[in-house]
C-alpha cells in the first residue's frame, strides 16, 4: 500500500494513493552507488561487463539486476600520470551512476548535453577500482604507518615512510632503458648493459640488514 490510507482497490484508489504509487515507483527506478563484480574486462577500451551485487525486490523476491555492459572503468589518471592495475573476473568494484545520460561525453570527449531525459539510470554507471568489498573481508596485515602498494597473494610490496622508500621481494629489478640493477635476496648484482650488449661490470655486493625494518 503506497501511502497507507486504506483506500487502495480496483475502484477506490484516491488521487493521493495514485500519486504516492507514482512517487514510490520513480524512487525505485533511481539508482545510487552500489558494489559490483567484474564479469569481463576489455583492456583496450577500458570498459567492463559488471554484475551489480545489489538485488531488487520484485513482488517481495530478491531479484538479480542484469549485467551492465560496456561500463567505463576508472583508473587514477591526473597531472599527466596514470596508475593501472590488472582487472580480473571476480574483482569487486564500486559502481557509481551519472546524473544524466553521458553517452555524448564518451563519444565527443568534451562538454555535452544529455541525449534523453533518463536520470541515475543503470545505463550510465561507471566502475571505480577503489574496492567494493564488504566489511566481512577487511584488508589483512594492514599497514597503519606507511603508504603501501602490495600484492594480496604474495610478499611483493612497495612501502613509503617519511624518510625511506622500500621495495620488498626476493628479487627486485630496476630498469632504466638499456641499464638495470638487479637485486636478489642476500646479494646485489649491478649489471650495466650497453646498446651493443657489452657488460661493463658485474659486481656481487653482500647486502646488510634492513636499516628501516618494519615495526
Amino acid at each position: 500500500m503506497p501511502a497507507g490510507h486504506g483506500y487502495v482497490g480496483k475502484t477506490t484508489n484516491t488521487e493521493r494513493d495514485i500519486s504516492g504509487a507514482h512517487l514510490q515507483a520513480e524512487r525505485e527506478d533511481m539508482w545510487g552507488e552500489m558494489p559490483g563484480k567484474i564479469v569481463s574486462f576489455d583492456k583496450d577500451k577500458q570498459t567492463a561487463t559488471v554484475q551489480p551485487l545489489y538485488k531488487k525486490r520484485l513482488n517481495g523476491e530478491p531479484t538479480a539486476l542484469p549485467e551492465l555492459q560496456e561500463v567505463p572503468v576508472r583508473f587514477p589518471r591526473v597531472g599527466g600520470f596514470i596508475m593501472t592495475m590488472p582487472v580480473r573476473a571476480g574483482d569487486r568494484v564500486t559502481l557509481r551512476p551519472q546524473m544524466r545520460n553521458n553517452e555524448a561525453y564518451h563519444e565527443e570527449d568534451q562538454e555535452y548535453a544529455a541525449n534523453d531525459a533518463r536520470s541515475f539510470s543503470l545505463s550510465d554507471y561507471e566502475a571505480f577500482l577503489d574496492g567494493g568489498e564488504s566489511l566481512a573481508t577487511p584488508i589483512e596485515n594492514f599497514n597503519a604507518d606507511r603508504l603501501e602498494i602490495r600484492s594480496e597473494g604474495s610478499p611483493v610490496k612497495v612501502d613509503m615512510a617519511d624518510d625511506v622508500v622500500r621495495l620488498v621481494n626476493d628479487q627486485v629489478r630496476v630498469v632504466a632503458r638499456n641499464q638495470y640493477v638487479q637485486l636478489k635476496a642476500g646479494e646485489m648484482h649491478l649489471t650495466i648493459d650497453l646498446v651493443a650488449g657489452q657488460i661493463v661490470s658485474s659486481h656481487p655486493i653482500v647486502l646488510g640488514p634492513d636499516p628501516h625494518p618494519e615495526d
